[in-house]
């Protein structure tokens, strides 16, 4: 546990040598992300429940939106005494990631976004989320919320990993702790506030550093031909690597071809005056380069 800002913030962390941070989805938990990435030397993987999540205090109300949660991140690389770091971001946790490397450029060496969900989008109605996660009306139906997603942890893992298989690693992931009253509280108040809040960030959102995005084609939730143009846009340092058959929770569908991005993502910065990177054991294809890249 560390403290941000004077709240709890539950973080999990392996290894040791240069610090990446990696930060969950919408309705998730540091632990889920974590998981994905083993043991490399060389290499620190720090995972935090987001605020809100898991065993981290949220924030004030009206704060959920994704340059208040940036101006949180950048409190939470201070507290850990991180000058410097790679940030790993997942679906929704893009947008403050990028506000983050918009705004406070030089706390990070290098950007990591998997299957991003960062543009302003259209919402669906989403009925179920919408209930439970209203204040007064979701008030009776959130406490049964983990005891029946523990009943149903096979198949809720099953359509979170679509078209994927569920990884061994995944498989006894505690979905319960993921659906605690204060966590769907927050994830309803994330959506609700995304747009409006990306919105108005998005005019003089500029990103200078290396930025890479992994996005798998089979993803229906954060579709590459709707936010890939808007990052492209933002990001001129931007590559892109897509790959065919893997769904929204690519960092569980494909953890190899992660490591492999993060490596040559953090080999530009060590060839540049850069701190050097251990990069032990980690797979790779050549150092970073501008432009799209498509793996099949």
């Amino acid at each position: 546990m560390v403290r941000v800002e004077g709240r709890p913030v539950h973080v999990l962390a392996r290894g040791s040598g240069r610090p990446v941070v990696l930060l969950h989805g919408n309705g998730s938990l540091g632990e889920e992300i974590f998981r994905s990435f083993a043991s490399v030397p060389g290499w620190r993987w720090i995972a935090p429940d987001r605020p809100g999540y898991g065993g981290s205090a949220p924030l004030p109300l009206g704060r959920t939106d994704p340059l208040s949660l940036a101006r949180w991140l950048g409190h939470f690389l201070d507290a850990l005494g991180l000058e410097e770091a790679i940030l790993v971001a997942h679906s929704l946790s893009a947008g403050a990631a990028l506000c983050l490397a918009a705004t406070r450029p030089r706390r990070l060496s290098g950007l990591l976004l998997i299957a991003p969900f960062c543009r302003p989008t259209p919402q669906d109605w989403k009925p179920a989320l919408r209930l439970v996660s209203a204040p007064v009306w979701g008030a009776p139906l959130r406490p049964m919320l983990p005891p029946l997603a523990r009943l149903a942890r096979r198949p809720i893992l099953r359509t979170l990993m679509k078209p994927n298989a569920v990884p061994p690693w995944l498989r006894d992931f505690p979905i319960e702790k993921a659906l605690r009253p204060r966590a769907v509280l927050t994830a309803g108040a994330e959506l609700r506030r995304f747009n409006r809040g990306m919105g108005a960030a998005e005019s003089r959102l500029r990103v200078d550093l290396p930025v890479t995005v992994l996005q798998g084609l089979a993803d229906r939730t954060a579709e590459a031909d709707w936010h890939l143009p808007w990052i492209e846009a933002r990001a001129p340092r931007l590559r892109t690597i897509r790959l065919a058959g893997v769904g929204h929770a690519l960092h569980h569908a494909a953890p190899d071809a992660v490591l492999e991005a993060l490596a040559d993502l953090a080999r530009p910065a060590a060839g540049s005056g850069g701190r050097a990177c251990a990069c032990g054991g980690l797979p790779h294809k050549g150092p970073g380069s501008s432009g799209q890249e498509i793996v099949l």
